[in-house]
């Protein structure tokens, strides 16, 4: 990473404005930030960025005359624009806690908000600290820089972010370093190893786990739990999706048992070593995890088939090619208040091939709903597809098969359960 930046506001301050008769009078900063800083001071550029014009002395005050830091006044409505323009993002790391900055944390390599940031921001952050804003909440986001992108011997993986939504992030895990500390897991995690191995150590209140885990195999995580991987082969890469989990929120995975399907209460990691395959008329599905916030499954298709030409009511759905080429027709919006019989008409009287394109390993296209898509394999392909739960919203507008919408009952029928 080259680039840390950072919002004043609601970041470095807890965000209040003090005002008397003649104005913006004071600031709230926190005392611990600066020291925070200075363990990243000779290793990456720290810049600062404000909208507060009104406080605008304040604030360079403290971050420029005091601290001895870049600052610059962009205008929220303007900062996107500005990151772009100034900034690879590829190699930006973003700390912010507003609405105007959750387009920022989504798109940069790595974004941090404080644990009292804005829920729009705070779902898309690679990182929320433990912190409030001013109370050490930049503190630990360098602690965290720290470790992740330039310790020597604290973190085995690298991390790359394929895609955020407001419901899950998407990632890619691969060989860095052989050691690392526990990690503690906020939220509602699924990892799957693509190819490689690890030794994975996970732990919780009531019980602990050490495995090794190979290609094939993953782990989930729920909130307050802790997992390490150490001995990694160099040939490593995983997947692995995760979401934040409301306050009260009961977690539940789904078991698709064939004919049916039963949810039970997810309330310790698992550990997964037999993934339910589901088979498909143009090559197969594995099932790694389907609970009630996130689904990932790696998918393969033969080269010459295609799926469905279809869409989703409700479902939102990231993929990620990992091996061959496939041609991907995408971005076909429709209105889902007309009839389905209007609907297939207006999408079949295009020329799908407008919408075109080639894919090739380490790309990913995200499919909303309402938006018709298909793909179709140049060679033999794997993907990754990470969604919401919504797994047999499919409307089929035209499948080679002749397979209706939704669920295909006999799809599920054979290949082992989870494990």
């Amino acid at each position: 990473m080259k680039n840390f930046i950072l919002d004043v506001d609601g970041v470095m301050t807890t965000g209040q404005f003090l005002y008397s008769e003649k104005g913006k009078v004071y600031k709230i900063f926190g005392a611990h930030d600066s020291d925070g800083l200075k363990l990243l001071k000779n290793k990456i550029k720290i810049k600062f960025i404000t909208a507060d014009r009104r406080g605008f002395l304040i604030t360079k005050k403290r971050i420029q005359e005091d601290m001895g830091y870049e600052l610059e006044l962009v205008s929220e409505e303007s900062r996107l624009d500005y990151m772009k323009r100034n900034f690879n993002l590829n190699e930006t790391i973003f700390m912010g806690d507003g609405i105007h900055d959750a387009p920022i944390i989504k798109e940069c390599a790595f974004g941090i908000t404080p644990q009292n940031a804005r829920k729009e921001a705070k779902i898309l952050a690679d990182f929320v600290t433990e912190s409030n804003s001013a109370e050490g909440a930049v503190c630990d986001a360098c602690i965290e820089i720290n470790k992740r992108f330039f310790s020597e011997t604290n973190e085995s993986i690298k991390i790359t972010k394929i895609d955020s939504t407001p419901r899950y992030i998407f990632e890619k895990w691969e060989y860095n370093n052989p050691e690392t500390d526990f990690i503690k897991s906020t939220n509602l995690r699924t990892t799957f190893i693509h190819k490689g191995e690890a030794e994975l150590e996970i732990k919780n209140s009531f019980t602990s786990e050490k495995v090794l885990l190979k290609k094939g195999q993953g782990f989930i995580t729920i909130p307050n739990e802790e997992y390490k991987l150490t001995n990694i082969s160099k040939d490593f890469v995983a997947l692995s999706t995760h979401s934040e989990v409301p306050e009260g929120f009961l977690i539940k995975e789904i078991i698709d048992e064939g004919y049916t399907k039963t949810e039970m209460p997810l309330t310790t990691f698992k550990i997964i070593k037999n993934p339910k395959r589901v088979s498909k008329p143009w090559g197969g599905e594995l099932w790694i995890s389907w609970t009630n916030l996130h689904v990932l499954k790696q998918i393969w298709m033969t080269a010459g088939n295609q799926c469905s030409l279809q869409y989703h009511i409700n479902k939102l759905e990231t993929n990620y090619l990992t091996e061959g080429e496939a041609d991907v027709i995408d971005g076909i919006e429709i209105d889902l208040t007309k009839p389905r019989e209007e609907i297939n008409k207006e999408v079949l009287s295009l020329n799908l091939n407008d919408y075109k394109e080639r894919r090739k390993p380490g790309q990913f296209w995200t499919s909303k709903k309402g938006i018709v898509h298909r793909v179709i394999s140049v060679t033999d392909y794997i993907a990754y597809e990470t969604s919401t739960p919504e797994l047999d919203d499919v409307e089929r507008i035209s499948d080679d098969s002749g397979r209706q919408s939704g669920r295909i009952v006999s799809e599920h029928l054979g290949g082992d359960l989870n494990v």
